[in-house]
């Protein structure tokens, strides 16, 4: 079983030629309103990929809140759900046509108000997961009790340092794998480097282990204990790249759930991203498990005919 404890957004998404400039007024080719948030995200992939998944999040009591909940007890992921007086969080992203890249804006609104009370009064069902999913878009001392708590417990703790800023070593010890981007991944070194130099000086704040994602380039594992490997993206025609770091982190910790191995996890986790990639939206570009088992089995059946 996996819980995540996060955030719920309603995203804003504007298709555009390109990313509007300082000074800019531009004609967006269409609007969409999509659920998402990090912790959403990768709690409805970690859900449809097979793997029974607990959500802890608040949401605003607005039109955006009683739609969020709508769509999270249809994905079965209400059960956990806080509602607060308070505006419900969104996201307004700007996706360019040319390139599938999204640029991001967050309002936190209900997300900033998940106490740790809050977590504590439900932490002994929680606990029944034996992985958690932790990101950065709900309170950082929040975000540090949950990773307290099941470190305890000896569960394995998975954190999605998105976004970056705030992110110390003061949760290190309690984190079993870090997942970044590498523009997050440069934020907390303080530079920019190779991926090998970039996770090494992440494990030097007191991560065990890291898993960096670098979008079409693949993704790269790392540990304090020597271990490391690349693994290369799929190629596929991308649409929208919105949320696939979360459909990336959701399967990867769905898949470990099914004691997949380190490697097999994240090329699985790596299928799913590829998946939704060529979709547009957040939650509604995520498959479903037998989705990325075909897509899986028709590449390696690919990779055997051409080794023929």
């Amino acid at each position: 079983m996996v819980a995540v404890v996060g955030s719920s957004n309603v995203d804003l998404v504007l298709e555009v030629e390109h990313f509007t400039v300082v000074g800019e007024t531009q004609r967006a080719s269409s609007f969409d309103r999509f659920p998402g948030g990090k912790g959403a995200n990768q709690a409805v992939a970690s859900r449809r990929l097979g793997t029974e998944t607990l959500f802890l999040s608040c949401i605003g009591n607005d039109e955006n809140g009683q739609f969020i909940e709508r769509i999270l007890y249809q994905e079965k992921l209400s059960d956990f759900l806080i509602k607060k007086h308070s505006a419900n969080g969104f996201a307004f992203i700007e996706v360019c046509l040319s390139t599938a890249e999204n640029r991001i804006m967050i309002y936190p609104g209900a997300n900033s108000l998940l106490t740790v009370e809050e977590v504590e009064e439900r932490i002994t069902k929680l606990l029944f997961a034996d992985i958690l999913v932790l990101q950065n878009e709900i309170p950082l001392e929040t975000t540090v009790f949950c990773a307290r708590k099941f470190h305890e417990a000896g569960k394995f703790v998975i954190l999605d340092p998105a976004p970056a800023e705030g992110i110390t070593k003061d949760i290190a010890g309690y984190v079993d794998l870090i997942m970044p981007n590498e523009s997050e991944a440069k934020f907390l070194c303080g530079y920019s480097e190779s991926a090998e130099i970039l996770s090494k000086a992440i494990i030097e704040m007191g991560f065990s282990s890291v898993l960096l994602k670098m979008g079409e380039k693949g993704s790269y594992y790392n540990a304090h204990d020597g271990s490391s490997f690349f693994c290369p993206a799929f190629a596929v025609d991308a649409v929208d790249t919105t949320a696939a770091g979360d459909v990336f982190v959701g399967a990867f910790a769905a898949a470990l759930d099914r004691r997949m191995r380190l490697r097999n996890s994240t090329r699985f986790a790596s299928a799913a991203a590829a998946i939704s990639v060529t979709r547009k939206g957040a939650q509604t570009s995520i498959p479903v498990l037998d989705e990325v088992k075909g897509f899986l089995k028709a590449r390696d059946h690919g990779e055997e005919a051409r080794h023929n």
